[in-house]
């Protein structure tokens, strides 16, 4: 539980910083009043490279961290099907 926590923790920064970079290029041309081809073709231009290019990579975030969290989930279900089979290793050569 404590993981999937700190997956959306992750995802939700991610997304919240890839809203700012996308909408970055819109706001600085208010703010330094580009001409008229920088407001129409660069800004948007940029704008949906960006968007694109930060969609890709949240896909690719989702599935790390899904993996991340199915190798955990194994490396625990491993470690205590060793931990057992230690004690029955003991309990047989004990009797």
């Amino acid at each position: 539980m404590n993981n999937s926590i700190s997956q959306q923790v992750i995802i939700s920064i991610y997304r919240i910083l890839s809203i700012v970079l996308v909408l970055l290029p819109v706001l600085l041309n208010i703010i330094m009043s580009g001409d008229l081809v920088t407001s129409l073709i660069y800004s948007p231009m940029l704008s949906l490279f960006l968007a694109f290019s930060l969609v890709s990579l949240d896909n690719k975030l989702t599935v790390l961290l899904a993996r991340l969290a199915s190798s955990k989930t194994r490396i625990v279900n491993i470690s205590s099907f060793y931990q057992e089979k230690q004690k029955t290793r003991t309990f047989s050569c004990i009797s």
